[in-house]
Parts: C-alpha cells; structure tokens; sequence
C-alpha cells in the first residue's frame, strides 16, 4: 500500500513535469517526456526537447535545453520531500525553507525575499551552479519581481552559468510561488489555482 501511494505521487510529479514544460516552452516546441525512474533518492525524467533559443512571443527565453534541465532538477529536489509511506510532500513549513536554503547553499549570500513555493527551484539552480562553477561568488540578492524570481550577482566565467541563472528567473514564472505546484503569473504574483 505505501509503495503504491509513493508511485502515484511520482507519477503525478511525471504529469506535471510534462505539462508545465508544455506551458514553458510554448506549443510549437518539440518536447516529449519519454520516461522516468525514482528511487530513495528522488525522481530522475528523461525527456527530450528541441535544441535551440527558447521564443515566447516577443520575449527571448534561455536555451530550451537549460530551461528543461533545470526544470527537471527542480522536480528532482521536489520529490526527495515524498513520504514513501504517504505518497504526500512532507516539506518544510515556508518559516523555514529559506534557512535552510541559505545554510545549505552558500551561493546565496543574502536574504532571500521569496515566497516558498520557489524553494525547489532555488535548490536545483544552486546545486547546479555549484557543479559547474564551485567558484561562482553568489547572489547579492534575491527577490520576487512582479511575479517572478529576479537573481543578482555576478557574472561567471563559465558560460553556462548565465542561461542557468536566466532559466530560474523564467521557470519561477511557472511555479506558484507559494506551494511551487505549477502557477501562472496572475497580476504580478505567480499561483497556482490553490492561491489564486
């Protein structure tokens, strides 16, 4: 039985992986989700997504491959948080999630004025930040922006650090900024239908 309830909640994560990166990457992007395999140490999705500079509308997005693998760790940090008894988020209550975040992930040098539905993704954009650029300084500052996460620190050597940094900023545009299930921008406040 709690096998069964931890699989729904991983195949729930599968669906609203595979939904939001529809929502992300707009309808004329190719994107499929092909699979995905967790075990005590989270959900890993394998997917594959078109090549190339992200375009919504008018708006310049980071490269489709960064966007989509930051999401994928996102959902990867989010379900490490699964009772696999329950099959339900035990995460930490929100007056805790950016102590922890900061002890954690010394790339964030500042406080962080956000709301904790965007904890996962800071946790993803930090851990893989740490990966390719141990070095990288830290943010000076991290804040909600009409509705969307703004990251302000400097500029790395490595270059794929920017597109990791631009992609966080876009795909908080997705993510309610309350609970971090998947959200709209709904008059400069990112929710989902929950906290609408």
């Amino acid at each position: 039985m709690a096998d069964d309830a931890y699989i729904e909640y991983m195949t729930r994560q599968v669906d609203q992986f595979r939904e939001q990166g529809r929502w992300v990457l707009g309808p004329d992007v190719s994107f499929m989700v092909r699979g995905a395999r967790f075990d005590e140490d989270g959900i890993y999705l394998d997917y594959d997504v078109e090549p190339g500079p992200g375009k919504r509308g008018l708006v310049d997005l980071p490269d489709r491959r960064v966007l989509m693998e930051l999401l994928a760790r996102t959902y990867h940090v989010r379900s490490k948080w699964a009772d696999r008894e329950t099959g339900r988020d035990r995460r930490l209550p929100p007056e805790s999630w950016d102590e922890l975040v900061m002890r954690h992930f010394p790339v964030y040098r500042c406080g962080l004025a956000v709301g904790a539905g965007w904890g996962d993704l800071l946790m993803a954009t930090a851990d893989w930040i740490g990966e390719v650029d141990p070095y990288y300084p830290g943010f000076v500052d991290v804040k909600d922006k009409m509705g969307g996460l703004e990251l302000a620190g400097p500029v790395s050597d490595v270059d794929i650090v920017d597109d990791i940094i631009a992609s966080a900023e876009q795909l908080s545009e997705f993510i309610c900024e309350v609970c971090g299930k998947p959200g709209w921008n709904r008059d400069g406040r990112t929710v989902c239908r929950d906290h609408e």
